[in-house]
């Protein structure tokens, strides 16, 4: 099975609206920086996103997405959207389409990227 098979998996296995946020968040992802490698845990209901080691993930839940940064505490954040109390990792919270905000993934994701980099 591919990694894109096992994506499909994982979201099938969700909500309408569920799979619509985690597929807005994955093309997000994805533009900000082209050349990540997806895979994903279908135990888990994760989609990484790797370059050098884990940059972000997106984890799928009954009614939201998180979108993971594995190293969220080294990331700005002057709005304080990043969540979390590990000793590294964030996340976005993303119930609704409206809580996507386009412009700050974008500046984050790449940033997460260039700590990978």
């Amino acid at each position: 099975m591919t990694a894109r098979d096992e994506i499909e998996q994982l979201l099938a296995a969700h909500s309408a609206e569920v799979r619509a946020l985690a597929r807005t968040l994955e093309e997000i992802v994805l533009t900000a920086q082209p050349d990540l490698e997806e895979d994903a845990s279908l135990r888990l209901k994760v989609i990484y996103f790797r370059h050098r080691g884990g940059v972000c993930a997106l984890s799928l839940h009954k009614a939201h997405v998180n979108l993971h940064f594995y190293q969220g505490t080294r990331l700005a954040d002057p709005q304080g959207l990043l969540q979390g109390t590990s000793i590294k990792l964030r996340h976005l919270h993303v119930a609704r389409p409206e809580d996507i905000g386009r412009e700050t993934i974008v500046r984050l994701v790449r940033e997460a990227y260039a700590l990978n980099a």
